[in-house]
């Protein structure tokens, strides 16, 4: 059983709109594509607002912030952007981090997920994971003193992605997420 705030968000705008809801898993490469094509009406995975993702799917308002960091050994050099060009860096495919990474030069190793990233990253395969930074954060704290988050590279807001056409289901994900909010 799926849990998270997407999933919260999504149950609530089923109920709403007095809609079934059936959830997919799928990989994050396949989101947004999905929804473009209807294939889907909408998804949510801490999918990071951007002026070109809009171009090809609306977004509901924000609903969380945070950002993207590394997560690297802690007796070695903290990871950096300038660091990451000498070294073996893993990310989710499809991912606003892939998209950060690639725009500052860095050539890094996507994956299907962060977890699978992560495993390489164990296992001495990869130097850093360049990720959101909430499940980073819990990675590190989990660790045992043997990992370390860097500072924020970015700041994103995470919002649902809907189909272009479908008006009324946007404006209720945004009602569900201002009620999570405290408003209306």
């Amino acid at each position: 059983e799926p849990i998270g705030i997407d999933i919260d968000i999504a149950r609530a705008t089923a109920k709403k709109l007095a809609l079934p809801l059936e959830v997919r898993e799928m990989e994050f490469s396949e989101l947004l594509p999905k929804v473009k094509t209807g294939e889907v009406d909408f998804a949510g995975a801490a999918i990071t607002i951007t002026p070109s993702r809009a171009l090809d799917v609306d977004f509901s308002d924000s609903y969380a912030a945070d950002g993207s960091a590394f997560i690297s050994r802690a007796d070695q050099p903290p990871m950096s952007i300038p660091r990451a060009f000498a070294s073996r860096v893993g990310t989710q495919s499809g991912s606003f981090s892939l998209f950060y990474l690639c725009e500052h030069g860095v050539d890094p190793v996507g994956y299907p997920t962060y977890e699978d990233a992560l495993v390489d990253f164990e296992s001495g395969k990869l130097d850093a994971v360049f990720y959101d930074a909430e499940p980073i954060r819990h990675t590190v704290a989990a660790s045992n003193g043997k990992y370390v988050i860097s500072p924020l590279e970015t700041r994103e807001h995470y919002g649902i992605a809907v189909r272009k056409d479908f008006l009324e289901l946007l404006e209720a994900v945004d009602a569900v997420i201002a009620e999570r909010k405290g408003g209306k």
